[in-house]
């Protein structure tokens, strides 16, 4: 991770680059993560984007109850607002693979949320991987209108494959987040956390954090393929 000079306020713009140049490391690690690269391949299949989901709801359902808490003000003054992760992907599972077994969470490691500009910092990822869905929420969609779900996985009231059908956003609610316009929104707190001075190692500290934490909680799914 790059050095940061701690007393120095910044442009918003360069408070932008600087994470990217950051995180750089970190970002380009979790990309290549199997469970994500199979997102954007041509062999994806539904067992991967199963294990994706069960990661991230994993990861969200410990975090965001710390994470709603301590928002900061600043997120307030500027109109933006952090919207559940755990309630979509927990919708998204519950419509692939109903009988999921996501009771028994992994004991991981999770960002640091201590100051108000590593929470920044969190939601820096938290909002910047929302942007992805863009491009993975099509390529999931095409592969739902032609995957046959295990009989098992049918809820209990159809009968057969014929009665149920995936559409709109079924099964990719999570995928589309990019709709709501967060990311934006959390530009102009990043605008105001730029103008204090001291801020930038503690964004940068809990932006890293948070990649890092992501990949363990992906490593785990991927090594124990419960789902």
């Amino acid at each position: 991770m790059m050095s940061l000079p701690q007393a120095t306020r910044m442009a918003p713009s360069t408070l932008l680059a600087t994470l990217r140049d950051a995180t750089r490391n970190e970002h380009t690690s979790l990309e290549r993560h199997p469970l994500l690269h199979s997102l954007v391949s041509d062999q994806l299949v539904l067992q991967d984007y199963l294990g994706f989901l069960a990661a991230l709801l994993a990861f969200y359902r410990q975090l965001e109850p710390q994470l709603e808490r301590k928002l900061p003000v600043d997120c307030q003054r500027e109109g933006y607002r952090y919207l559940s992760r755990s309630a979509l992907l927990m919708a998204d599972l519950d419509r692939l693979a109903g009988d999921l077994d996501t009771g028994q969470l992994p004991l991981l490691p999770l960002p640091d949320l201590s100051t108000a500009d590593r929470v920044v910092g969190v939601l820096y990822v938290l909002e910047g991987a929302t942007q992805g869905g863009r491009v993975i929420a099509p390529r999931v969609i095409r592969l739902l209108s032609e995957c046959q779900l295990p009989r098992n996985k049918l809820p209990q009231n159809k009968l057969s494959q014929d009665e149920w059908a995936l559409g709109g956003s079924d099964g990719v609610q999570y995928l589309q987040l990019f709709r709501h316009g967060e990311w934006q929104r959390l530009q102009r707190v990043l605008a105001c956390v730029s103008r204090r001075s001291h801020s930038a190692g503690d964004v940068v500290a809990g932006a890293t954090e948070t990649f890092r934490c992501l990949g363990g909680y992906l490593d785990y799914y991927l090594a124990i393929k419960r789902y």
